[in-house]
């Protein structure tokens, strides 16, 4: 069966079902996109495996008794934000990764979504400098956003803020990063103002 061609909600009727080949499919799909998103809340690899293995056997677990009424995607990112962050803290580590951890992550991140916005960087240094620049929480917002993918409100859902109070914050990374860059003597093509004003 293909699953590719399917929607979110008949794939997640065929897992309740028990429906072994589409969990499968769930979980090659989204188990890079939870790491991925894992590692800019922490640098602990094994932690973050962890905390993706008990997403996925509880929602194996749970598949009869759960109802998903949103994107597959945003409740697996839901799920895992609140297992992992729970992990960490636990733990007693910071809730986040200090910024020279989280640079070496964001660096590709970042690079492409500068260049799907047209922004020409001289350097990967100035790619870095960018992302230094930036919040924990404007890193995460843009992440999820432009990264990921995710609707503004499912966002302000994950980080437990009000949709207005994202915009804002989103706005002000984006305008953060642009004048930055052209503080920099950057070249930019197209810079980030079209973003904002689509916001």
């Amino acid at each position: 069966m293909d699953f590719t061609i399917q929607t979110d909600a008949a794939i997640w009727k065929s897992i309740s079902r028990g429906n072994n080949a589409a969990f499968v499919y769930v979980y090659e799909t989204y188990s890079a996109v939870l790491f991925r998103y894992g590692i800019r809340i922490t640098s602990d690899k094994s932690l973050i495996e962890d905390s993706i293995h008990d997403v996925f056997l509880r929602l194996w677990a749970r598949r009869s008794f759960i109802t998903i009424s949103c994107s597959l995607k945003f409740y697996l990112v839901r799920a895992f934000r609140r297992d992992l962050i729970k992990k960490v803290q636990e733990i007693k580590k910071k809730k986040f990764a200090t910024l020279s951890e989280m640079d070496r992550c964001w660096e590709a991140s970042f690079q492409e979504l500068l260049l799907e916005n047209q922004v020409i960087l001289e350097s990967n240094e100035n790619v870095k400098a960018a992302i230094n620049h930036l919040s924990d929480r404007q890193r995460e917002a843009v992440f999820l956003r432009y990264i990921e993918g995710l609707e503004y409100q499912q966002i302000a859902e994950l980080m437990q803020i009000k949709v207005i109070s994202l915009y804002n914050l989103i706005q002000k990374a984006l305008k953060n990063l642009s004048q930055f860059l052209i503080n920099k003597q950057t070249y930019i093509k197209c810079f980030f103002h079209f973003v904002i004003l689509a916001i």
